[in-house]
């Protein structure tokens, strides 16, 4: 008697003893990344709105819910523009140059960078100047915290950046200092 599958071998090279079914394994490979967010943006004047974004990742077909945006927007008289919350900050205007964006740095300790997600709290101030502006911004992410339950104010950090854009001139300026990162400046 043929021992079960051992016909195949004629037609296919398998590795290994294939004859016993309980010693083929199987890989299981997940194609697809499936990411849905949920947001609100609730406008309760013409200075004040407040937005909130939730995201539901499937990770093994298993949602795995995480608030990645919570905060609020004040405008004074058009003029200055206040941002506070849990908010994504990206310094920079291109993928090409990403050395300017100084808050997407993380302390040499961290243990999995590819496992950080979005973690950054921020009071964030933009005043215009043309097409550009000037931005002062404390910022915070519990990868900074000691204890990550209780925020102290010597672990936020604080920065700014000016964009002063001209017809023939673009000039960018800015930096930011928290004492678990070098302090970095850019131009």
């Amino acid at each position: 008697m043929r021992a079960p599958l051992s016909w195949l071998r004629e037609y296919v090279d398998l590795p290994g003893d294939v004859s016993d079914l309980s010693e083929i394994h199987y890989a299981d490979l997940f194609l697809v990344k499936m990411v849905s967010n949920l947001s609100l943006n609730l406008r309760f004047s013409p200075e004040l709105r407040v937005y909130n974004k939730l995201t539901a990742r499937f990770e093994d077909l298993v949602p795995a819910f995480e608030l990645t945006e919570l905060f609020a927007d004040y405008n004074l008289a058009d003029i200055v523009f206040f941002r506070v919350g849990r908010q994504q900050i990206t310094w920079g205007i291109s993928r090409t140059y990403p050395f300017t964006d100084l808050l997407a740095r993380l302390p040499e300790a961290t243990p999995d960078p590819e496992d950080v997600g979005p973690d950054s709290f921020a009071a964030k101030l933009n005043v215009p100047v043309g097409t550009g502006g000037i931005e002062a911004i404390l910022y915070t992410r519990t990868l900074f915290w000691d204890a990550p339950d209780d925020p102290q104010i010597e672990e936020i950090g604080v920065g700014g950046k000016l964009n002063l854009a001209f017809q023939f001139l673009d000039l960018n300026l800015g930096g930011f200092y928290h004492r678990d990162l070098t302090p970095r400046l850019f131009y």
